[in-house]
């Protein structure tokens, strides 16, 4: 679902290894952002969804972007901030 006024949306991913893939989303009404890891060859998540309310943030926020750096073994990610 995109964001009124924004071409952009509110999930973003990338893989981290093999068929593995991290998901990361914002739900703007609950501010609550959440992110798992995805199986492809397996079609299923790995491990618990992880999820957390970003209570300081506007319903204008959303992820823009991630990267795995695969020597921390972490993914960051960059949010607009609005």
């Amino acid at each position: 679902m995109p964001n009124y006024g924004f071409a952009d949306p509110y999930i973003i991913c990338c893989f981290v290894g093999g068929d593995q893939l991290f998901v990361a989303l914002f739900h703007n009404h609950k501010l609550l952002h959440k992110h798992f890891i995805y199986d492809l060859k397996k079609r299923e998540i790995i491990g618990k969804v992880h999820d957390f309310s970003l209570a300081d943030s506007s319903e204008e926020n959303f992820p823009v972007d991630c990267f795995y750096n695969d020597e921390k073994n972490k993914v960051d990610i960059f949010y607009r901030q609005g």
